[in-house]
């Protein structure tokens, strides 16, 4: 018990007399200072991030030290020359992240391509295959002028196999369907939701999710008897040309394609 008292007066007189005994903020690893009362990993990273320190009170300016936190372990540290930080080995801090941009539409189906709009001059990005659109900043009509490869662009120039006989039908796609309202055209696509007007019976089917601003294929009331009666869940999915014409309704908000006839709708199996 004498020699373990000794020791222990020992240890005493020595961390008295020894500098080392502190742990100096301004030269200290992170190891050594994650030993601090208080201080844990992200702590002692932003102690060492916000060095040189000229006295202890200088912790306060690293975030999450106040005065009762610095109270805790002040009395376990100490503050070497500034200048001696640049000299002692100093632990890199991990690179931040930068902070996110702002998100920006895109288009579900790929490939896609950065288009900038040349009235607001945003960049967003859209698919390649949509061709056209509106900008979903400034709501400016654009439309791609990239070349498709040979490939695509005779694909494109096929025309499309009538279900019907074998007969074909030269098509356009249906993104293409803004430049040429108020003709009758043959529009190629596939449709991907339906709806039918509570207020006038019409059934809508829709070339697009956003079917405010795409075409949809529009049957009068009027016409539906002509149809199949599941009309509206049968053509859901399918490839589909329709053949009618182009208008614009709802105040010019709508882009339609009205069909009154089964001879003009086509599915293509």
């Amino acid at each position: 018990m004498k020699m373990l008292a000794r020791l222990a007066a020992a240890s005493a007189l020595l961390c008295a007399g020894a500098a080392f005994c502190l742990v100096d903020i301004n030269t200290a690893s992170k190891g050594e200072l994650e030993g601090l009362t208080g201080i844990g990993p992200v702590m002692a990273q932003r102690i060492i991030e916000g060095r040189p320190y000229r006295s202890v009170n200088d912790l306060r300016r690293v975030k999450g030290i106040g005065g009762k936190t610095l109270e805790k372990f002040k009395d376990e540290i100490t503050v070497g020359a500034p200048g001696d930080s640049a000299k002692a080995p100093r632990e890199e801090a991990p690179p931040r992240e930068e902070p996110e941009q702002a998100k920006v539409p895109v288009y579900a189906a790929p490939p896609f391509t950065l288009v900038e709009c040349h009235a607001c001059t945003n960049r967003f990005t859209v698919s390649s295959e949509l061709g056209s659109g509106w900008c979903p900043y400034c709501d400016t009509r654009w439309r791609l002028k990239t070349p498709q490869a040979p490939a695509a662009r005779e694909a494109a120039a096929a025309p499309k196999p009538d279900a019907a006989g074998g007969a074909v039908v030269d098509a356009i796609p249906f993104s293409e369907a803004a430049d040429y309202v108020d003709q009758r055209k043959s529009v190629a696509g596939t449709i991907v939701g339906a709806h039918r007007s509570a207020r006038s019976g019409n059934l809508y089917l829709n070339f697009h999710a956003d079917y405010s601003r795409y075409l949809s294929v529009k049957i009068p009331a009027a016409e539906l008897s002509k149809f199949r009666r599941d009309a509206e869940s049968y053509y859901n999915g399918k490839e589909v040309v329709a053949t009618g014409e182009i208008t614009r309704e709802g105040n010019g908000n709508y882009l339609r394609l009205t069909v009154t006839a089964p001879a003009d709708f086509k599915v293509i199996e």
